[in-house]
């Protein structure tokens, strides 16, 4: 379900082609994609889950930098998708 990404990133962080970071991989389906989905009060769009629970929660339980400028949004197969075109970055 989250690929390999755990392997990539040791291999990264031990040939020191990689900085240390947090990753955070959540199951993307928060995001409305029927219009029954969109009518049930438990399904919120992916963007609301992400800014009001998800990064909250990581802020609260690790000591992370804060900032924009310190974070980023990739994906694996959904990934960042639902968001990235809604928060464009500095031109």
């Amino acid at each position: 379900m989250v690929g390999r990404a755990n392997y990539i990133m040791d291999n990264l962080l031990a040939n020191k082609q990689a900085r240390e970071m947090i990753i955070v991989m959540p199951f993307g389906h928060a995001v409305l994609s029927t219009p029954r989905a969109s009518s049930n009060p438990k399904h919120r769009p992916f963007e609301e889950y992400l800014l009001k629970d998800l990064m909250p929660l990581i802020e609260h339980t690790y000591r992370v930098a804060k900032g924009r400028e310190k974070r980023a949004i990739v994906g694996l197969s959904m990934g960042g998708g639902p968001i990235a075109p809604n928060r464009p970055g500095p031109s």
